[in-house]
């Protein structure tokens, strides 16, 4: 025959409950409440547990529990129920108006308390990536020929040659002034014996 021990309304125990057998509470605990069979907690029960996890067969919560609760066959939040810390079970049931801060556990036989288990990452965060910066490829010039250098040095210092021009026509303009004079003409070069020739024809 199972026992049934009860914990009134009114009493307080501060220290450890062990044993066996099935346990109801409506007073106050604080310390370690290990117990074997089915425990009851009504809602007139407050529970602390300091260390370890409140621990039975069957846990059923109606009032106030801060601390891991282990239940190797169930555990079923009440109505009225408020808990703060992790639920292990292999069944667990939160019914309307219960209350739970934490973490649950269900699927196995509640051997391991939720405090000994590597606590899951929170909800809404995704893991964090570092972030790696590419860089593109390095693309080398194109290797020229040397006339493929001489001509393009040829056109640089025509280039350069035609700007030290212009900068010089636009100085002698700027210090004219506003008029512009007739560009001075040029006189083609003769060779030698063109000279002569252009005195004959003259004579003629």
């Amino acid at each position: 025959m199972t026992t049934s021990s009860t914990i009134g309304r009114g009493t307080v125990i501060r220290g450890s409950i062990r044993g066996e057998g099935d346990l109801e509470v409506e007073g106050r605990v604080e310390g370690v409440l290990d117990i074997d069979g089915d425990i009851a907690l009504q809602d007139s029960a407050r529970v602390r547990i300091q260390e370890g996890v409140l621990s039975g067969r069957a846990v059923s919560i109606r009032g106030a529990v801060s601390g891991s609760v282990l239940g190797s066959t169930s555990i079923v939040l009440e109505s009225g129920a408020r808990v703060v810390g992790d639920l292990s079970a292999p069944r667990i049931g939160i019914r309307p108006g219960g209350l739970l801060r934490g973490q649950v556990t269900t699927g196995d036989d509640g051997s391991s308390p939720p405090a000994a288990r590597g606590r899951a990452a929170p909800r809404g965060r995704a893991p964090q990536k570092s972030a790696t910066t590419r860089q593109a490829p390095a693309v080398a010039a194109p290797q020229r020929s040397a006339p493929q250098r001489a001509q393009a040095a040829a056109t640089q210092r025509a280039a350069t040659a035609d700007k030290a021009a212009y900068a010089e026509a636009a100085a002698t303009t700027a210090g004219r002034g506003t008029s512009k004079a007739a560009p001075a003409p040029v006189m083609p070069s003769l060779r030698k014996g063109q000279k002569g020739q252009l005195k004959k024809r003259g004579g003629k």
